[in-house]
């Protein structure tokens, strides 16, 4: 079995496929499923962030603009908490997440913010666009 995806969302699939084994209050013990979670090769897994990491995020965010380079947006915001290919970058800490979309060259296409988990006061802060688009 194959699980995809970051952060909640693949550590939910990842607990419910591993209790999917579990026996109940049984003496004899639960087999757990094979789980194999696919990582693209030259990408880094998660990392945690700090708190000041979130905070430069979010002053720094509406500097980077869509059609500049990966190297250009790391320079930036820091290293990315999630970097799983080629295609996508992500910045994840507490209630802030900043996703970047690049293209074939390795541009930024698109620039967002999941801000969904963000407060008034925390939505207020951001100055520019949460989805911006290359045009």
């Amino acid at each position: 079995m194959i699980v995809r995806g970051r952060g909640f969302a693949a550590a939910i699939s990842t607990a419910a496929l591993l209790m999917a084994g579990c026996s109940g209050g049984s003496a004899t013990p639960a087999t757990s499923p094979s789980i194999t979670i696919v990582i693209p090769s030259g990408s880094s897994a998660s990392r945690p962030a700090s708190a000041t990491e979130v905070r430069g995020w979010a002053a720094n965010w509406c500097q980077a603009q869509p059609g500049i380079s990966k190297a250009q947006l790391i320079a930036i915001m820091g290293k990315p908490t999630s970097d799983f290919s080629a295609e996508s970058s992500s910045w994840d800490g507490y209630e802030w997440q900043f996703n970047a979309f690049y293209d074939a060259n390795g541009n930024v296409r698109q620039l967002d913010i999941n801000d969904y988990r963000l407060t008034a006061a925390d939505k207020a802060t951001i100055t520019c666009d949460t989805t911006r688009v290359a045009t």
